[in-house]
């Protein structure tokens, strides 16, 4: 069976980052991978440009030396955890410049990347808050997104997978085949705006339902004609399914310093209850 060996998480010390490390090292331990926990004790090392980004965030406010002591007790909270649980294999740094770019620049060597959910909230001062976004559209990595709100188990057995079509969808669909390998129940979802009269959606459906099953993954097909935002599509029927994962291409590109992401890439990063398995 395949298996992630090499998964990074981004730490910080906002309340819900303790979720986000149960599921890196569930992740962790499923897939006897290494884990690095890094989180950043310093000034934010992102231009003025995009720190405020399209979701609508303010600048970046810079932080004193204080802050280190809770960035420290973060880290020993990961490590005595990770200890707790029995993790063969991980590490944790603090990284006195960990803006966006240098974590970006990490990711590239890690085979998954668990961030949390941006948020419109304050939070982490020292973490830039379209930390998700920058590393979506600049790692080349899939990244897994954890909900602001909630808790969840690593183990994620049913999941929902929006196919397009797309490259995104594509690469996120390959990058997501460990966690897919181990689902008991993969939906596989097409959405679009009317029934055309030739049969091109269903046809797509029907060769990425073919080539999970060339992986042994079985994957039933779910095609839908909406008159609603696609995004909103589709956390409505994560809902329905009781899917505790989304696999989807995040949507977007890079003009100079600005990020612009596409609609549904937005909807659902805004709106998520489940974590967000995303590649660009």
């Amino acid at each position: 069976m395949m298996n992630y060996r090499s998964l990074l998480v981004h730490l910080d010390t906002t309340a819900p980052c303790a979720s986000r490390i149960e599921v890196a090292i569930g992740l962790a331990l499923e897939h006897g991978a290494h884990l690095l926990g890094v989180a950043a004790c310093g000034w934010p090392a992102a231009p003025a440009a995009v720190a405020g980004d399209l979701l609508g965030f303010g600048p970046l406010v810079p932080v004193g030396d204080g802050h280190r002591a809770e960035v420290e007790r973060v880290c020993e909270a990961f490590a005595d955890r990770a200890r707790q649980r029995a993790l063969g294999s991980f590490t944790v740094r603090i990284e006195e410049a960990a803006g966006a770019q240098y974590l970006v620049q990490m990711a590239r060597c890690h085979d998954l990347v668990i961030v949390g959910q941006p948020v419109r909230t304050a939070g982490d001062p020292l973490v830039p808050r379209d930390l998700a976004v920058q590393l979506l559209m600049g790692a080349g990595r899939p990244l897994l997104v954890v909900p602001w709100a909630g808790r969840f188990e690593a183990a994620l057995r049913t999941v929902a997978l929006a196919w397009s079509g797309s490259r995104e969808s594509a690469r996120a669909l390959a990058d997501a085949l460990p966690v897919l390998a181990r689902a008991g129940r993969v939906h596989l979802l097409g959405f679009e705006r009317s029934r055309p009269d030739g049969d091109l959606m269903q046809a797509q459906l029907n060769d990425a339902q073919h080539w999970l099953a060339l992986h042994n993954i079985g994957a039933q097909v779910h095609r839908e004609v909406v008159d609603i935002d696609f995004g909103e599509a589709l956390l409505s029927r994560v809902t329905d399914l009781g899917a505790d994962l989304i696999v989807m291409g995040g949507y977007g590109h890079t003009r100079a310093a600005e990020l612009m992401l596409g609609g549904m890439t937005k909807t659902v990063l805004s709106g998520m209850t489940a974590p967000v398995l995303m590649s660009h």
